[in-house]
């Protein structure tokens, strides 16, 4: 993992808002569709926001990994290697019935691009995620107009033919490639950003937040003035706040929700201290609880209810409190979960070992 200019704490802080993302996907995956009460509320926030969190930290990490790297060639073929890799594991777990959408081919694609858009001054990616957040929603609605379909987000699991494939990935899947575009370049914004300062993280905060609220009157407002959409797959859906309806203001209320959760981790990660640990510990092996967990759901598609002591609660909670647990304790043994150590390539392995033992030993000329 490529740091980000700022120290440890900074470094930390992404972990600890990598972590909220996968258990928000752990809930959402993993828990009733319909709760109420807390839990309800819990479930409902992280609906439509948690991958989109992913996602856009993927971007941060994107930009980071640059930075870090300044040969060109250094970080295309890592970004080129998580790519194909990502496709991989994302076409295999998609075989399995874990009644989930997957969300890792999309992260790959948009991996591969970023071999292209880490070159691309910010001013024209900021145009590019301002105006990708109208034209996507737009392409989404007459793609599915023309073939006369209405949007299904169940709709990723097995296409039957490359066809099919590429406008999952691209169109009208659960993670069309045109809307998810969006947060990725907008993490990538944030990844070219001085995040080490608290000033940053405020505006982050600031700005995030008021995005959300606008999108959220703003879409309410329209809806009581023209109505709730009545359409198969019409341009009246455009007023909608729907989870993962792929809308252009559930992507500005969602990606402000996702600034806003990465600017509180990085203005608080540096005061928690250990505390911290446990989160950062889960963050640092998100690819592997990302896996790990719908391996679990393939083996209990049902999603039981399970006994702790005298209450029945569901399977989201020990999934979510078992996969911290087990990262945390994994983390203090071993430097890189399981799936993270296929994610660095062979030839930087290879490089560190050369680095390492051209060093002098200690005590040494």
């Amino acid at each position: 993992m490529a740091a980000d200019g700022g120290g440890r704490g900074r470094l930390v802080a992404l972990d600890v808002a990598r972590a909220v993302a996968i258990v928000g996907m752990l809930l959402v995956n993993s828990g009733p569709e319909h709760m109420d009460g807390a839990w309800g509320y819990v479930w409902t926030s992280a609906h439509g926001r948690a991958s989109l969190l992913f996602v856009l930290l993927a971007g941060v990490g994107t930009s980071l990994l640059a930075r870090g790297r300044p040969r060109l060639v250094d970080h295309a073929g890592i970004l080129a290697w998580r790519s194909a890799l990502l496709l991989a594991i994302g076409v295999l777990l998609g075989l399995l019935d874990h009644q989930a959408q997957v969300i890792l081919p999309t992260y790959a694609l948009l991996f591969a691009l970023a071999i292209v858009l880490v070159r691309v001054p910010t001013r024209w990616l900021v145009v590019g995620a301002a105006v990708g957040g109208v034209v996507g929603p737009v392409l989404v609605l007459v793609v599915l107009q023309l073939t006369e379909r209405v949007y299904d987000r169940t709709n990723g699991a097995k296409a039957e033919d490359p066809v099919e494939a590429l406008d999952t990935l691209v169109m009208t899947g659960p993670y069309p490639l045109v809307t998810w575009l969006v947060p990725f370049v907008v993490g990538m914004l944030i990844g070219r950003a001085d995040l080490r300062g608290p000033r940053t993280a405020w505006a982050m905060v600031g700005w995030g937040a008021a995005a959300a609220v606008v999108a959220l009157v703003v879409s309410r407002g329209l809806v009581r003035l023209v109505g709730a959409p009545t359409s198969r797959a019409g341009f009246d859906h455009l007023v909608v706040l729907t989870p993962h309806s792929q809308m252009p203001l559930w992507l500005l209320g969602s990606t402000g929700a996702a600034v806003v959760v990465l600017g509180v981790a990085l203005v608080a990660t540096p005061s928690l201290g250990r505390l911290s640990r446990p989160l950062a510990s889960t963050g640092q092996l998100a690819l592997t609880a990302y896996v790990g967990h719908l391996l679990v759901l393939h083996l209990l598609p049902d999603r039981p209810l399970v006994t702790v002591g005298a209450l029945e609660v569901p399977l989201a909670v020990p999934l979510v409190l078992g996969t911290v647990l087990l990262a945390w304790a994994w983390r203090a043994v071993f430097p890189w979960g399981p799936a993270e150590v296929l994610m660095r390539p062979p030839w930087v392995w290879a490089a560190e070992r050369r680095r390492v033992r051209s060093q002098p030993a200690p005590g040494g000329r």
